[in-house]
């Protein structure tokens, strides 16, 4: 299994998803998934953000059991920081397809791949508490015009759909 987070480039080497896996008790849903059956291939992607908007609470300090139920089921993870999504949204999606295309054609090209997001730094429960007194995430939420929560997810879905072939 694959372990990507773009928020800190980390790269760990992981393994692959079985059959009998796909359906196991499921404490955490992923924000988008990719999967391939021919393959045995399941990639979860994460999009984090430092608050929560209703409760102006921070959030995703620590995902270590969120990330460790995914990568002991043998799912691919891939975390980006919500920011990263809005304003790098095809460098993200062309992120995405080419982990995929290492994955499924050639594992060996894995040390080559070099990630074309921006890194941001991982935020504390402290840096978090910071980025609520400043409305951080409105600065840039507010750079799409007319944003909706949905936005985001409209633009990696339809990446995922040109992953799977669709709408090439």
């Amino acid at each position: 299994m694959l372990r990507i987070d773009s928020r800190e480039s980390t790269y760990e080497r992981l393994g692959y998803i079985t059959e009998s896996d796909w359906e196991p008790m499921r404490p955490y849903i992923t924000d988008f998934a990719y999967y391939d059956s021919s393959k045995k291939l399941c990639v979860a992607i994460e999009i984090d953000e430092p608050y929560s908007f209703e409760t102006k609470t921070p959030i995703h300090i620590n995902d270590r059991s969120r990330n460790r139920f995914f990568l002991d089921n043998n799912w691919i993870l891939l975390r980006f920081a919500e920011i990263q999504i809005v304003k790098y949204p095809d460098r993200c999606c062309n992120l995405i397809k080419e982990v995929v295309k290492v994955l499924t054609e050639d594992i060996s090209n894995l040390k080559s791949l070099k990630s074309i997001v921006p890194t941001e730094n991982k935020w504390s429960y402290e840096s978090s508490l910071e980025l609520i007194s400043i409305n951080f995430r409105n600065s840039y939420l507010g750079e799409i015009r007319n944003f909706k929560a949905n936005d985001i997810g409209t633009t990696i879905s339809l990446a995922l759909l040109k992953l799977y072939g669709f709408g090439q």
